[in-house]
């Protein structure tokens, strides 16, 4: 419960069978220790990192980058003028530093991810790509937008089968795969 919006929310779990890449046993370890709900929105994609999953997913991300599937906020340099432009709410309270943080965050964030990236080492392992922080630098923001893609390309790739076969809508395949409530 959400006692500052006095909103509760649904309890969330682990997502079903039908998504694999993470073996059974250790999908429903996952469901028993963390899932304090009888009846959980299963939307949580559990993925547990071996190298050859961590090297494919850089190579799938490399690839949505070079095929320009994802677009990214303008620097954080730029971001004030563009708000003071084209936000009313930001121009209207300009000098109130929590309401410019909270419009900012998101600007600051993709900058730091981009950092993140620039600052990944990649080297080779039996063919496998790897990918190294420099010292004193972290990878978190990277990892998330590269699982994220990872599960997308899951997605993409599933709705192009169904797709092609006719033989289900995209509504209902979502629907097969997650509980929707």
């Amino acid at each position: 419960m959400c006692e500052d919006r006095g909103i509760t929310h649904p309890a969330l779990g682990v997502v079903g069978d039908e998504f694999t890449f993470i073996n059974q046993d250790k999908k429903y370890e996952l469901r028993k220790d963390h899932t304090r709900s009888l009846n959980p929105m299963e939307v949580i994609f559990p993925i547990s990192a071996t190298l050859e999953l961590n090297s494919q997913m850089a190579s799938a991300f490399r690839i949505s980058l070079q095929k320009k599937l994802w677009s990214f906020l303008i620097s954080d340099g730029e971001a004030e003028e563009f708000l003071i432009k084209n936000v009313k709410e930001f121009t209207n309270n300009v000098n109130d530093s929590e309401l410019t943080a909270f419009f900012l965050n998101p600007y600051i964030n993709t900058g730091l991810m981009i950092g993140e990236c620039i600052n990944l080492d990649m080297s080779l392992i039996n063919g496998r790509v790897k990918l190294t922080e420099k010292s004193g630098c972290y990878k978190d923001r990277y990892s998330t937008i590269s699982y994220c893609n990872w599960v997308l390309s899951f997605f993409d790739q599933e709705l192009l089968k169904e797709t092609e076969d006719n033989s289900m809508s995209d509504l209902e395949f979502l629907s097969s795969i997650t509980k929707v409530w």
